[in-house]
């Protein structure tokens, strides 16, 4: 990979090594393993972390890669720069260990490059030894205003830095090493603090390890204190470490979620308040269609404020959890460019109210969320909530002898009259396992009190909240974000919890902190 890692650098000197490491990795993802592999790659695969033209780039310089001979891997031809900049030159020296014979390379205007080599290879005087593990620095060409050449450096990690990798047992709790030492299967607070401290130590040296390094830190762990293995009817299966090894790549990946993407930050200010907080934005992670580039074919923007005026009419005469009419809804996704536009530049969620209110109905935030991710909730709800909903009541059900917790919550809705749907009885098992708040994601009111009732007197979270009104056969539901009221006169709680969901993904969100690990393990398990 270190070639495919040099040709990029060649064909792209002045992208960043943040881009490279995503670049890297995305290859890995693809199945990338040698040089030869690359021409099956297409422009489409990097568009996620290149931009179209640097990835045009990139696709053009590996279709010549079985047309270029081995020693020419560091060469490359870049236009000179303009007159009376300096000209940059390419630096190949041998280890120590090596003759004092230096080969030098044709003056060029490309990024200077210090490669620590291994020994030469045997009459090739003229060629490029290859390099396992190259050091790069690559130096900017200057620009007019500035004729100082800056320079990013890209550090190596060892090859071998997992097998030398050092568990830090030492920072583990003395609750965790305790159990550790007697032999008994740690609790799954104590695995947490195992896949996060250590984590964190592997984050110092390499911040995207891969799943065979951390394969081999699990079995590590496994064979240091064999409680940690996979274990099933008293045998180890699966070489005992899958488990551990799977909840280190799940770590990683949410460490390095923001690396690949741009981040930014939702501003949520209280309603007459002066203060404000900030939300992490979940961006594009998980969005097929976050930001598109360009109006419909036949649109402006004149014609885009135009359908949107013509919008903000139809709601004014639309009561809510009224259905909508096909040409609103073909109103609507004409105009998801201009949508997305103002969220993505982080418009309040007042100013998105008063600008897109359709966009706020059940059937318009479904649609939204569909262009966005290309999830059918509509569909997902009638083939395949109410089966993973019983699953997980079935499961939780095994366990309530063993935990009070959950058995409590069992005889809480056993004795509730109206029915209960199995989406909200599983949510609130979750939230218990998980040792979470309920009241991040969900409240109940009086039937009597209204939406600006519940904005001025109910205590709501600044994150997206599911709001029951009523009780009995009588009951409906409304959505909130950072305190107002965005939807209401929901019929179901499968309805209003997806729209609730939905709101992390198109307002850009992050996870609420206290109800976090629920809702991730319902995305990972319905989505």
């Amino acid at each position: 990979m270190e070639n495919i890692w040099i040709k990029i650098l060649q064909t792209l000197p002045r992208l960043e090594p943040k881009t490279l490491d995503s670049l890297m990795k995305l290859l890995e993802d693809l199945g990338v393993a040698a040089e030869d592999d690359l021409k099956y790659v297409r422009e489409s695969d990097l568009t996620a972390v290149l931009r179209p033209i640097q990835a045009r780039k990139v696709i053009e310089a590996w279709k010549q890669i079985d047309s270029l001979p081995i020693t020419s891997m560091l060469e490359v031809n870049v236009p000179s720069p303009p007159p009376m900049t300096s000209m940059l030159e390419v630096i190949v020296t041998s280890p120590p260990t090596s003759e004092n014979s230096e080969s030098s390379l044709p003056m060029t205007s490309v990024p200077k490059v210090n490669v620590a080599s291994p020994p030469t290879l045997e009459n090739s005087e003229s060629s490029l030894p290859m390099t396992s593990m190259p050091e790069v620095n690559v130096d900017n060409p200057p620009t007019s205003e500035n004729s100082e050449s800056s320079s990013l450096a890209v550090q190596s990690v060892p090859y071998d830095w997992a097998e030398n990798f050092v568990i830090p047992w030492q920072n583990m709790s003395d609750e965790l090493m305790k159990s550790l030492k007697e032999g008994k299967r740690p609790t799954p607070k104590g695995r947490r603090e195992f896949i996060n401290t250590t984590a964190k130590n592997i984050f110092k040296i390499c911040e995207k390890p891969g799943k065979k390094n951390l394969s081999k830190i699990a079995r590590k762990a496994i064979e240091t204190y064999p409680s940690f293995s996979d274990v099933w009817c008293n045998e180890i299966v699966a070489g005992g470490c899958e488990s551990l090894t799977r909840s280190f790549v799940i770590k990683f990946e949410n460490l390095n979620r923001r690396d690949a993407f741009s981040s930014l930050k939702r501003s949520l200010k209280e309603e007459n308040s002066n203060n404000e907080r900030k939300l992490s934005a979940s961006s594009i992670y998980g969005c097929l269609n976050w930001q598109p580039k360009m109006l419909p074919i036949g649109e402006s923007d004149e014609s885009q404020t135009e359908k949107q005026n013509q919008m903000i009419k139809i709601s004014l005469v639309t009561k809510p959890g009224e259905e909508l009419s096909k040409q609103t809804l073909t109103l609507l996704e004409e105009t998801y460019y201009s949508q997305r536009k103002d969220i993505n530049t982080l418009k309040n969620i007042t100013f998105l109210l008063n600008s897109w209110p359709l966009l706020f109905s059940e059937q318009g935030f479904f649609q939204h969320f569909h262009t966005l991710t290309g999830v059918d909730i509509p569909e997902l709800m009638q083939n395949s909530i109410q089966t993973k909903a019983s699953t997980i009541i079935h499961f939780f059900k095994s366990l309530s002898n063993k935990k009070n917790s959950l058995k409590e919550t069992f005889q809480r809705y056993k004795k509730t009259k109206s029915k209960v749907s199995d989406l909200e009885i599983a949510v609130s098992l979750l939230l218990q396992h998980f040792s979470e708040k309920s009241e991040a994601v969900f409240k109940s009111i009086d039937s009597s009190v209204t939406a600006k009732d519940v904005e001025s007197m109910l205590i709501l979270p600044s994150t997206p909240c599911l709001i029951s009104s009523g009780d009995g056969s009588s009951i409906s539901y409304m959505i909130s974000v950072n305190k107002k009221i965005i939807c209401e006169k929901i019929k179901s709680f499968e309805t209003g919890f997806f729209m609730m969901f939905s709101a992390y993904y198109i307002l850009n969100i992050d996870y609420a902190e206290m109800a976090c690990v629920t809702l991730e393990f319902i995305q990972r398990l319905f989505f």
